[in-house]
């Protein structure tokens, strides 16, 4: 890339978030591509921005953009199994009428998934069947609620015994 007086211009990413602090320097245009599973947990929030410069002027991009690392795929293979049960923050979170909810199972199980308000008073059942061993995602529509604290709660049975439990709070902002 070149600027108006056709100075070549470098650009330099940094991304943050949960413990890791990575800025990628002298990138000679805005394609670039990383192997994000050697940087990134999955599971985990990270804000990034961009910085170009001429040599003689620097400018960055005006806000930093949020993401969630749900999970990384091996390159050229399947997704491993995950190795334990885990609920992940939804995201985005807080979040106005759509929302997605990230879960791992080792093994399969039916899989009950309910929002309750703060009251304990239950206001969706969006998943209750059986779902196979792998790493899950539901995009869950708020729409007919109101604004508040709502708590999302996730249950698995195996051969009729629960055998995990969890739950994580998520914010409704319309």
């Amino acid at each position: 890339s070149y600027d108006v007086d056709l100075d070549p211009i470098e650009y330099t990413v940094y991304v943050v978030g949960e413990g890791l602090e990575l800025t990628i320097e002298s990138l000679p245009d805005t394609i670039h591509r990383f192997n994000a599973a050697s940087y990134l947990a999955s599971g985990a929030f990270y804000s990034w921005f961009v910085e170009a410069t001429d040599g003689i002027d620097t400018t960055s991009s005006s806000s930093a953009f949020d993401f969630f690392a749900a999970h990384f795929a091996d390159v050229g293979g399947e997704d491993p199994v995950p190795s334990r049960f885990k609920l992940y923050p939804n995201f985005p979170n807080p979040f106005n009428a759509v929302t997605t909810i990230f879960f791992e199972l080792p093994a399969g199980g039916t899989v009950d998934l309910a929002i309750h308000d703060l009251s304990g008073r239950e206001v969706a059942r969006p998943i209750r069947r059986w779902k196979g061993a792998g790493r899950h995602e539901l995009e869950w529509d708020a729409g007919g609620l109101p604004s508040g604290v709502y708590f999302y709660r996730l249950g698995v049975e195996q051969d009729g015994i629960l055998v995990y439990k969890e739950s994580r709070k998520m914010v409704v902002l319309k």
